[in-house]
């Protein structure tokens, strides 16, 4: 059985990635590469149990699991700016909520059942105490915020017997691994921010 990985080229996806190729899983992974890197790529590649397909989660994605046999799924594939979302709020909707969407009914309908889904701190929004806990209310403040929580909300709500997730709120993920062979490259993002490139779906 495969694990399936979306976003692999960008630093959550690769980093993921690169610790179970070590651990000996087949992996495979998928990226549109607007703001994914190539150098993860690079480096995920050395690996034979490594399979990579370029496309966004808006394409034929029920072919992944047609033919791959997929036995869990790490979602982290999304746009990520706050101050973008502000920009473009219909495109971080589609782009997030919508996707996530798609996928959660694509496995479904192939009988995967496990999803492990990376959502943000930013469904807490400005929350009136610190520090924050599982039981701290979520009312997000930004359109990127907005969209992971209903992206969430879906994914609770098909949950079943047979479909489980556990979802992960993250605050700030930052470093590289020990020996270097992966690091951050916020520069690559930044740059394409302030150029006002609409990126696709990821």
């Amino acid at each position: 059985m495969k694990i399936f990985i979306t976003g692999v080229a960008g630093y959550i996806g690769s980093h993921m990635a690169l610790e179970l190729l070590e651990r000996g899983r087949h992996v495979v992974g998928i990226d549109n590469m607007v703001r994914g890197s190539q150098n993860a790529l690079d480096v995920l590649s050395e690996f034979s149990t490594f399979t990579f397909i370029r496309m966004d989660l808006s394409g034929d994605i029920e072919r992944i699991f047609q033919r791959h046999s997929i036995k869990t799924v790490f979602h982290f594939a999304a746009m990520a700016s706050v101050a973008e979302s502000f920009k473009m709020p219909m495109m971080y909707h589609r782009n997030i909520t919508r996707c996530t969407q798609r996928l959660v009914d694509a496995m479904i309908a192939f009988n995967v059942g496990n999803l492990i889904y990376s959502s943000t701190c930013a469904v807490y929004g400005q929350p009136d105490s610190l520090p924050i806990t599982e039981m701290t209310a979520t009312e997000p403040t930004s359109p990127y915020g907005v969209a992971k929580l209903a992206a969430e909300s879906y994914i609770k709500s098909k949950q079943s017997t047979t479909f489980t997730a556990q979802i992960l709120r993250y605050f700030n993920v930052v470093g590289a691994r020990a020996d270097g062979r992966l690091c951050e490259a916020r520069r690559l993002l930044d740059h394409r921010v302030l150029r006002g490139r609409r990126p696709p779906a990821v």
